[in-house]
């Protein structure tokens, strides 16, 4: 199964490389019909599972996909991301209503900078952590995190999320890809 749904990524990751105005209308139409489906439902979506894309910065016939879903209340994006500054560019493009994006922390001295940019927005914290949950972290509330992924009902309110470390059923490690 795991093999189908990487194999599944993978060939929309190459489709959105070498063909990004065939993905992104395949994209649009999956949306569409969810909302169809589903007009008086919240249809969250989050189009970064295992990649960092600034879609706020990526047009599609003069709109970003963001821009094509403005009008319906109920289509609401979320991601993690280690890019401080698509923050920045959804509030200047007035979108932080309609997406939401939560910081994910990472130890690594390389992210130390989007790390402080991070601690001066409103943008949540996501971090790993292994043990008893920590009930402050970088001065933040704390948060389970692992209630749920949907991220945008805490909003934007400078909260910790903490994920626990997991491992998969064949002891690989996990948090790498966890956030």
């Amino acid at each position: 199964m795991y093999d189908t749904i990487n194999r599944a990524r993978n060939n929309r990751k190459k489709l959105f490389y070498q063909d990004r105005e065939l993905f992104m209308q395949c994209l649009l139409d999956n949306i569409e019909k969810a909302h169809a489906k589903y007009p008086d439902q919240t249809i969250a979506i989050r189009l970064n599972m295992f990649s960092d894309i600034q879609w706020e910065l990526i047009e599609y016939k003069g709109k970003t996909i963001y821009n094509w879903f403005e009008q319906y209340d109920n289509i609401v994006f979320y991601d993690y991301t280690k890019i401080v500054d698509r923050y920045y560019n959804l509030k200047k493009l007035g979108l932080l209503h309609k997406v939401h994006l939560t910081f994910s922390y990472s130890p690594n001295p390389n992210y130390y900078q989007e790390l402080k940019k991070a601690l001066e927005t409103d943008m949540n914290i996501a971090f790993i952590y292994n043990g008893s949950r920590p009930d402050k972290f970088l001065g933040r509330t704390v948060y389970n995190g692992d209630l749920s992924d949907y991220r945008p009902k805490e909003g934007f309110k400078r909260l910790a999320i903490a994920l626990r470390y997991k491992t998969a059923k064949d002891n690989t490690n996990m948090a790498s890809v966890s956030i």
